[in-house]
């Protein structure tokens, strides 16, 4: 039974080599079988009546292996035989570059574009080499003893400490770290660990684009501040966490009770940062701190705001806005 199969296409008119053919030092005969297929630019050769043979130096030209016990014809009119390699020629560890099929019949011999096979070096099992191997095994073996060996005192440990009753039960527990019954209390403790994963995170930046605006596009009417136009940044921490930051003036046209708009464009690489549908930020829209009555998504590659609540139409958009997130 072979264990790798390849489908060879060899044509009179076609240079292109086959891809490299591979097998290891010691593999069997027909361990490495390959499907043939012989044309004549395009058109079947028929090989009824021929005698295929593989030609071949080994990987250090020592010794040349010429084959034809291999070869079995299985549409030999439409040029299709089946070759299983021998042994001889997996003998030598490298790259074998001469090796052709021969065919041949009473008006002389014929021959096929080069093969390229790559014979992968076979491990050494010398009784020396053999040796190395069993003495690394024995000590990954003691390792694993001595650190079996750690856990049980570990566990040891943690039986006698649960046994004297000195672990926090889940009420206990609960009072202890986090289910507070005052609300100022839990949002006290929220804010402090905010607090210390921003510091965490602040300290451990690994790239920083900087502010910029480059790849912002105004639409619907919404224009660019002068003096504090809207601009992005781009925090990374490590290989995947990212903080992004858009903020800036932001100007546009009225827009009524319940009316959504586009007014900005922004580039793939920051849009695509933007994970959550509807995003969290500070405005100041018309002077009025308005959080509750604009809200902002992303619709696309669009920055969208919406007049959420807003009793009248307002006249214009004119404010600042602020947006961050964590992905």
């Amino acid at each position: 039974m072979a264990i790798r199969t390849y489908d060879i296409l060899l044509d009179s008119y076609n240079s292109t080599m086959p891809e490299p053919i591979v097998g290891r030092q010691g593999d069997k005969n027909g361990a490495v079988t390959l499907h043939v297929t012989i044309t004549d630019r395009g058109t079947a050769v028929d090989l009824t009546g021929q005698t295929v043979n593989l030609i071949a130096e080994t990987a250090k030209g020592t010794a040349v292996v010429a084959d034809n016990a291999g070869v079995t014809l299985t549409d030999a009119v439409n040029g299709k035989f089946d070759y299983a390699i021998p042994n001889a020629l997996w003998s030598e560890a490298g790259k074998i570059k001469k090796a052709y099929f021969s065919l041949n019949n009473t008006d002389g011999n014929q021959t096929t574009y080069d093969l390229i096979f790559i014979v992968k070096k076979a491990i050494d099992m010398t009784q020396e080499s053999a040796n190395d191997y069993i003495t690394i095994v024995d000590q990954t073996l003691q390792s694993l003893t001595a650190n079996i060996g750690k856990l049980q005192n570990q566990f040891d440990a943690i039986k006698n400490v649960y046994e004297a009753g000195e672990f926090y039960s889940k009420t206990d527990a609960d009072n202890k770290f986090y289910l507070k019954t005052d609300a100022q209390t839990r949002s006290t403790y929220v804010d402090n660990q905010l607090k210390q994963i921003r510091t965490i995170a602040n300290t451990n930046v690994t790239a920083d684009t900087g502010w910029q605006e480059e790849g912002l596009n105004y639409i619907n009417g919404f224009t660019r501040d002068s003096t504090d136009p809207i601009s992005y940044r781009i925090l990374q921490f490590g290989n995947n966490l990212y903080k992004v930051m858009l903020g800036g003036w932001l100007k546009g046209p009225a827009l009524a009770k319940g009316a959504k708009v586009d007014c900005l464009i922004l580039p793939d690489h920051l849009a695509s940062l933007f994970r959550a549908k509807t995003l969290q930020g500070r405005y100041m829209i018309n002077a009025n701190a308005g959080g509750q009555q604009i809200i902002s998504s992303i619709n696309g590659n669009n920055l969208r705001v919406e007049n959420l609540v807003w009793n009248n139409d307002m006249g214009s958009i004119g404010g600042f806005l602020e947006l961050e997130e964590w992905v």
